[in-house]
């Protein structure tokens, strides 16, 4: 019962996550996105220069010319990889699911997609934010990858017993 409860408390953690994240303004938000994106072209760039890939680093400039152009793209994989984690921590709060996998599944992915749509249309009321139906679809399969990767652990498990 105790590990049910820390389960669901999880769950409703994530959902928190996901509601500052989207509270957050779209200028606040825009400039946390392009850090987190610099951090990752920058620690890239100089892994390939100390692997003798690159021969120069990337002046700052460089570098941000890069992160302009796979910024949106990064936006969209945040969105995936957080309705990921949401998925799969539904599918361990819900438990069972040797007997119910399909049930769950469908519960985690039903859940997935009504949080993003209201989540989305929250993102409406936020200053500089829009809610999109894109990204309520981006998200909701975010929430399939959850459950593909849950499923396969699951499968994987079962084997080697």
């Amino acid at each position: 019962m105790i590990k049910k409860v820390l389960y669901w408390g999880l769950v409703a953690f994530w959902l928190g996550v996901i509601f500052t994240f989207s509270a957050t303004n779209g200028k606040a938000s825009t400039l946390q996105s392009r850090s987190f994106t610099g951090e990752l072209v920058t620690f890239f760039d100089k892994l390939a220069y100390n692997l003798n890939i690159n021969k120069h680093l990337k002046t700052e400039e460089e570098i941000m010319q890069v992160v302009y152009k796979i910024n949106p793209t990064m936006r969209k994989v945040a969105h995936i990889t957080i309705y990921g984690i949401l998925a799969l921590l539904i599918l361990v709060a819900l438990g069972d699911f040797e007997k119910h996998k399909w049930r769950n599944i469908a519960i985690a992915l039903l859940v997935c997609f009504l949080y993003a749509l209201t989540d989305e249309f929250h993102q409406t009321y936020v200053s500089g934010r829009n809610g999109t139906f894109v990204d309520c679809l981006v998200d909701t399969i975010g929430g399939v990858w959850g459950c593909l990767i849950y499923y396969f652990i699951f499968k994987m498990r079962q084997k080697s017993k």
